[in-house]
C-alpha cells in the first residue's frame, strides 16, 4: 500500500548541518518509520546520479561513493562512530547494487576504520504471475561477524523485497553463530516509503533480541520518492521499480535542480536499476534509450510536455506567498535565498509563453531527440 496524502502532507524536513555549502544534511519528522533516525542528505553528487542517468560505469560508481564518504562525515553521529571499535563493524553488501556504495572503503576514509569486516548477500528479485516481487537471497559462505556488532548497509530500496529477505537471511547467520548484541543498524539508500516499512519491523526485531540495541538510522539520498505503482497513472513508468519524483519528499537542493534543465524531471525513473548502470553498461544504455524512444513516440502521438510534466513534476503554484508558506512548513530551517531561487526557477518555468510552447506537439519532440543524441553520444 501507497503512503497517503495526508501522511505525506504530515512529514516535513529540519535542516541539521551544511558543509562546505555544497552538502546539506535534514532530519525527517512525520508518521511512518516512528522508530527510526530518519535523514535525508543532498550532495552534488548524488544530485549528478538523479538527474543524469547517463553517467554509468565508474563515474556512477566514484560518485556515489564520495557521497557516502561525504555523509559519513557530516552525520551527527559522526563523532561517535569515530570512537567505536572498528573490528565492531560490518558491512553488509547486497550485490550486485550494493557494490557501488563502497561503504567499507568509505568508513575508512571518514572514520578511519581499518579492522572492520563484510558480508556479502547475493539477491535476485523476480515478479511471479500476479506481479508481486520476489527475492531469492544466499549468502557467501566465508561470513566473519562479530559478537558485539554494528552493521552498516547500502541499497537501492524500491519494494523492499530485498532488503526484507536479505535481513531475514542476516538474521538466520547471526543466530548460528550466536551474535551476542546488535548496537546499531545504519542504511544508506535510494529509496522510498518501503524502506521504512521493512526497517520498522527489524527494528522492533533487534531491539526484542538485543536489549542494548541503540537504534536504526536510515538515510535517503535527495529524497524519499515515491514508488510506481499500478495506479500512478503515468505513461512508461514500471511498477515496482521506478522512483516518481512527484508526491514524495525532497530535498530542497534537489527540487532547486529540477529547473537546472528540462529533461531532468521527464526521466522515467529517479536512479535506473544501480547494478546494470555499473556493471551491464550496453543493456543500461539500450534501456535508456528505448525510454526516450518511447516517449518520442508517445509526443508524436500528441502526448505534450505540459502533459508530461503534469505527470512527473507537478509543481505549479497561484502565487509566491502560497509558495513560500508552503515550502516553510515543509523545510524547516532553509534559508531565504535558497526559498527565492526556487521561486525564481518556478517563474522562469511556469510563465505564459512557456505553457503555451509546452502545449504544442513540438516541445517535447524536440527534447526526446535531445535526449536520444545526448545518450548515443555519450561514451560507453
Amino acid at each position: 500500500m501507497a503512503e497517503s496524502n495526508t501522511e505525506l502532507q504530515q512529514q516535513w524536513l529540519e535542516k541539521v548541518a551544511t558543509h562546505k555549502s555544497d552538502i546539506s544534511l535534514y532530519k525527517l519528522f512525520g508518521p511512518n518509520g516512528s522508530s527510526l533516525t530518519r535523514y535525508l542528505i543532498s550532495t552534488p553528487e548524488t544530485r549528478i546520479i538523479c538527474n543524469q542517468p547517463e553517467v554509468f560505469g565508474m563515474d556512477f560508481t566514484k560518485k556515489l561513493h564520495a557521497a557516502v564518504k561525504k555523509t559519513f562525515e557530516v552525520l551527527p553521529e559522526a563523532e561517535q562512530f569515530k570512537k567505536s571499535p572498528d573490528y565492531e563493524t560490518n558491512v553488509i553488501s547486497i550485490l550486485r547494487g550494493g557494490l557501488n556504495f563502497r561503504i567499507r572503503e568509505a568508513l575508512a576514509e571518514a572514520y578511519g576504520y581499518n579492522k572492520h569486516s563484510t558480508t556479502y548477500l547475493i539477491s535476485q528479485r523476480h515478479k511471479d504471475e500476479n506481479g508481486k516481487w520476489h527475492a531469492d537471497v544466499q549468502t557467501y559462505k566465508k561470513i566473519t561477524i562479530p559478537k558485539v556488532v554494528s552493521f552498516f548497509l547500502g541499497d537501492v530500496i524500491g519494494t523492499g523485497t530485498s532488503l526484507k529477505e536479505a535481513l531475514a537471511a542476516l538474521d538466520k547467520v547471526m543466530d548460528e553463530i550466536n551474535v551476542r548484541t546488535v548496537k546499531k543498524l545504519v542504511i544508506m539508500t535510494f529509496g522510498c516509503y518501503r524502506a521504512e516499512k521493512v526497517l520498522d519491523e527489524y527494528d522492533m526485531l533487534l531491539r526484542k533480541k538485543f536489549p542494548d540495541y541503540e537504534g536504526t538510522i536510515l538515510i535517503y539520498f535527495e529524497g524519499k520518492f515515491k514508488l510506481a505503482n499500478n495506479e500512478s497513472f503515468i505513461r512508461l513508468t514500471d511498477p515496482g521499480t521506478d522512483f516518481l519524483r512527484k508526491d514524495c519528499v525532497l530535498t530542497p537542493e534537489f527540487a532547486l535542480s529540477q529547473y537546472e534543465q528540462m529533461y531532468y524531471p521527464l526521466e522515467r525513473c529517479t536512479i535506473y536499476d544501480a547494478g546494470s548502470r555499473a556493471f551491464d553498461i550496453l543493456l543500461y544504455k539500450s534501456e535508456l534509450q528505448e525510454y526516450w524512444a518511447k516517449m518520442l513516440q508517445e509526443a508524436t502521438n500528441g502526448y505534450t510536455l505540459f502533459d508530461a510534466l503534469q505527470d512527473r513534476f507537478p509543481d505549479q503554484y497561484q502565487n509566491k506567498e502560497a509558495f513560500l508558506e508552503q515550502k516553510r512548513k515543509q523545510w524547516k530551517g532553509v534559508s531565504e535565498g535558497l526559498l527565492q531561487q526556487m521561486w525564481f526557477g518556478h517563474e522562469q518555468r511556469w510563465n505564459p509563453s512557456f505553457i503555451e510552447y509546452a502545449k504544442t506537439a513540438d516541445a517535447l519532440r524536440k527534447i526526446c531527440i535531445l535526449r536520444l543524441e545526448m545518450i548515443q553520444n555519450h561514451e560507453c
